[in-house]
């Protein structure tokens, strides 16, 4: 009996342990998994109370020391909070892995993992979620004559900004940062709007040193923000 009880046991935590696993993987990836085998991952890590709990270590700080803070605390944090998933990803074990480490998301790619990486990350505690990358298209861009309309846009009517202008004013002394596809940064509406300096634009892919658009989406998004 009492044996009995204890292998009862065992099953039980070995079960509840491979719930809890594959709790972390998404429904996506794992139908993506058995469909194709190998999959470029995300794999993501707990404690999304990081970055509050950095800023307010540094509100007596200025803005460069602040953002000093933010920087150094993060990278700390994903430092600690990866090396083991790291140590395991680069051992002889899986040593034909792409591998790129994020500190300000702190999550980990991971290029073509197999359904046997998966559970392994899945099971390491810091681990908290594994998604499957997701890679968004732009749809191409759309030319039309220019429009010779005068006065305020429709699309500014349409979601009422004037009342907002009226109530909170039109953002005079506001800096603005757009997360997009680029901006021109010669565009008539918006070149007297770029701020310059080594922080005010970056560019992950063409690493290009002044603002550019190859697509045209990020400066109708900014233009809409902010053009003149």
């Amino acid at each position: 009996m009492v044996i009995t009880m204890l292998l009862l046991g065992l099953a039980l935590s070995l079960t509840a342990g491979a719930a809890a696993s594959a709790g972390k993987v998404s429904p996506a990836l794992q139908d993506a998994l058995q469909v194709k085998g190998r999959v470029d991952i995300f794999v993501s890590f707990g404690d999304d109370q990081t970055l509050a709990r950095i800023a307010r270590s540094s509100l007596r700080s200025d803005r460069s020391d602040r953002a000093t803070t933010v920087y150094e605390g993060l990278k700390a944090h994903s430092l600690k909070t990866q090396s083991s998933v790291l140590s395991m990803l680069r051992s002889t074990r899986f040593s034909i892995l792409d591998i790129q480490s994020f500190w300000i998301t702190n999550q980990i790619y991971v290029k073509g993992a197999d359904a046997g990486i998966v559970h392994a990350l899945a099971s390491m505690d810091e681990v908290s979620d594994i998604d499957e990358e997701v890679i968004v298209h732009l749809s191409d861009t759309i030319h039309e004559p220019q429009s010779r309309a005068t006065g305020t846009a429709w699309g500014i009517k349409k979601i009422q900004a004037t009342k907002a202008w009226n109530v909170v004013g039109r953002g005079d002394g506001c800096t603005v940062g757009v997360i997009d596809t680029g901006v021109r940064v010669t565009h008539e509406a918006l070149r007297s709007k770029f701020v310059g300096g080594t922080h005010a634009w970056y560019d992950p892919y063409l690493q290009s040193k002044l603002p550019t658009d190859l697509n045209g989406r990020g400066t109708h998004v900014t233009g809409t923000i902010l053009g003149e």
